[in-house]
């Protein structure tokens, strides 16, 4: 799981 914020496709806070 990525830890920074935008670090995806359409993802905003991937950090859940």
């Amino acid at each position: 799981m990525p830890q920074s914020v935008l670090t995806g496709s359409s993802s905003w806070g991937t950090r859940s």
